[in-house]
């Protein structure tokens, strides 16, 4: 399979893309770039499922997240997961939690891949 960008219909706009980036880099927090990458495929493969979908997020860029370097990390990761720079590690994830919390439905089934400090899990 390529990049994300052959699960939707159409191609994100900016903004949309800029969602992207501050749902990974705020999820991410200090963890690197195969967990930012992990993340955006976790939510592409979310939103190309149906819900939501990209355009959904109220997320607005400001001036302070384009000086913010984790942002630029998290905008590269979900811009080379939408291009299929970087594969889909998490085998088609579209749910995950950080391996300090223990959320209800994810007892329910097995994750797809522990990656940096999140479990990601399937459909």
């Amino acid at each position: 399979m390529g990049g994300a960008r052959d699960l939707f219909d159409r191609t994100p706009t900016l903004a949309e893309m800029a969602a992207l980036a501050a749902i990974v880099r705020d999820a991410a927090g200090n963890e690197g770039e195969e967990a930012c990458v992990a993340l955006a495929w976790a939510l592409l493969n979310r939103c190309a499922g149906g819900r939501p979908r990209l355009g959904e997020s109220r997320f607005a860029p400001t001036n302070s997240d384009f000086a913010d370097p984790a942002f630029w990390r998290a905008l590269s990761a979900a811009c080379r997961a939408w291009t299929g720079d970087a594969p889909d590690p998490t085998d088609g994830a579209t749910r995950f939690h950080s391996h300090t919390d223990y959320p209800r439905w994810a007892s329910q089934t097995a994750p797809n891949a522990l990656i940096g400090k999140h479990f990601f899990y399937p459909p």
